[in-house]
C-alpha cells in the first residue's frame, strides 16, 4: 500500500474517526482505525460496536491496501507532522512508513482483515434533510436526554419525520421538543437514536444536504464524504402528547438574556450535588430567589404577566440549559400551579420543566 495526501485533509478525517474509537476495549483491534486505500481515495473506518464512522478522502494512490493502525498513535503523529503532503506506505504486514518533509516514522500496524466491518445500513429507505436543520434540532434538545442508562429509552432522542422534523428528548424531569418544516412527503418515520451518537454527529455537521438511511435496527447519516452509523434503540417512545397541558392559569413574557443572567448568578450559590431550586414569585414582576448553605440571592425582573400570582421552584440548571439554546429576545412561560410543570413555548419549540416541591424555609 502506498498513498499521498495533504496533512490537513488526513487530519480532518482522523479527527472525525477518533470520535467513534473506544478509549479502551476488550477487543484491542477496535482501538485502531482501519485504513483502506483504493481507487484514488483513502477510506478511514472506526467502530465501537454501538456506532461507527467511515470517512472518504481523495488521495493520490500508488498502490492499494488495507491495514489497521492504532488510532491514538496515528492521530498524535499526524498532528505533529509539518504541513504539507504526507506519504503513507507499507511494505509488509507489520509496519507503516510515514513521511512528511524531513520527518519520518515507522509504526506498527495490524492486519486490516481482523477489523470488524461496519454493518452497512441498507440504502432502501432514506430521508433527505438539511444538515443545519438537524444540527439545530440536536443542539436544542439533546441536553434533556438522560445520561443514566437505567431507562435506555430516555438516553435516546426521538427523530420523527413527516412534513415536519420533530425531535424529542426527556430525562424524567424535563422534556424538550423542537419542530422544523422539512417538506418530507414519504411515509412517516420514527427513529430513536442514542444521544451519544447524535452528540458525535452534531460535532461534524456543517451545511448542505444530508441523507439518512435506516432499517428497523440501524441508522446511517451520509454527508460530505462521511458516513456515521449507529444502532437504534428498540421500542416505542413515550407518548408525549399525553403528558402535555394546554390550559394555563398564569403566563409571563420575560427578556431571555435577563432571565439567563439572573438564574446563572443564582447558581453561584449551588453546589454540584445540590438540587436547590430557584424560587420564582410571579406577580407584577418576576422575583427570583435562592437560599443555600453558601448564602442567598434575590433579584427582580420586569415581565409582561397575565393570570394568577404564583410561587414555584425550578431547577436553575434546567432553565439555563433552555435559555442558552433559544434565540428569541423574549420567552413565554406558562404555569398551572406550583405543583405542575412549567412550559416554555415559542414558534417550533416546547420545553417542559417539572417543579421542585418547596419546603418551609426554602
Amino acid at each position: 500500500m502506498e498513498v499521498k495526501i495533504s496533512k490537513d485533509k488526513l487530519m480532518t478525517g482522523i479527527t472525525t474517526c477518533m470520535r467513534t474509537v473506544p478509549s479502551k476495549s476488550t477487543m484491542p483491534i477496535l482501538e485502531c482505525i482501519l485504513m483502506t486505500v483504493q481507487d484514488g481515495e483513502i477510506i478511514l473506518t472506526s467502530n465501537d460496536t454501538e456506532m461507527g464512522s467511515e470517512i472518504f478522502l481523495e488521495a493520490d494512490t500508488v498502490s492499494d491496501g488495507v491495514v489497521a493502525v492504532e488510532a491514538k498513535t496515528l492521530s498524535a503523529i499526524i498532528t505533529k507532522m509539518p504541513d504539507g503532503e504526507i506519504t503513507l506506505k507499507t511494505d509488509d504486514e507489520n509496519e507503516m512508513f510515514i513521511k512528511c518533509g524531513r520527518s519520518k516514522f515507522n509504526i506498527a500496524i495490524r492486519d486490516g482483515n481482523e477489523f470488524p466491518k461496519l454493518n452497512m445500513v441498507s440504502r432502501e429507505n432514506s430521508i433527505k434533510v438539511a444538515q443545519e436543520i438537524l444540527k439545530d434540532a440536536i443542539k436544542e434538545t439533546i441536553f434533556s436526554a438522560s445520561v443514566n442508562d437505567t431507562n435506555k429509552m430516555m438516553t435516546g432522542l426521538l427523530l420523527s419525520f413527516s412534513d415536519i422534523l420533530k425531535v424529542v428528548a426527556l430525562d424524567g424531569h424535563r422534556i424538550a421538543i423542537r419542530e422544523y418544516t422539512i417538506g418530507y412527503d414519504g411515509e412517516p418515520v420514527k427513529l430513536i437514536v442514542p444521544s451519544k451518537a447524535l452528540q458525535e454527529l452534531y460535532k461534524t455537521l456543517t451545511d448542505g444536504d444530508m441523507e439518512i438511511f435506516y432499517t428497523d435496527s440501524q441508522v446511517a447519516f451520509s454527508f460530505d464524504g462521511k458516513l456515521i452509523e449507529s444502532r437504534l434503540i428498540d421500542g416505542e417512545f413515550f407518548d408525549i402528547d399525553r403528558l402535555m397541558h394546554y390550559d394555563f392559569n398564569t403566563e409571563i413574557k420575560v427578556d431571555r438574556q435577563e432571565l439567563l443572567a439572573c438564574v446563572d448568578r443564582a447558581t453561584l450559590l449551588v453546589k454540584e450535588i445540590d438540587r436547590k431550586p430557584v424560587v420564582f414569585t410571579i406577580g407584577e414582576n418576576l422575583k427570583a430567589e435562592i437560599t443555600t448553605q453558601l448564602g442567598s440571592m434575590s433579584e427582580e425582573l420586569e415581565i409582561e404577566a397575565s393570570g394568577n400570582q404564583l410561587v414555584i421552584g425550578l431547577n436553575p440548571r434546567f432553565i439555563i440549559d433552555i435559555m442558552r439554546v433559544l434565540d428569541d429576545a423574549k420567552v413565554s412561560m406558562y404555569f398551572v400551579d406550583s405543583k405542575t410543570p412549567c412550559y416554555i413555548k415559542g414558534e417550533g419549540y416546547i420545553y417542559v420543566v417539572l417543579p421542585i416541591q418547596l419546603r418551609e424555609g426554602v
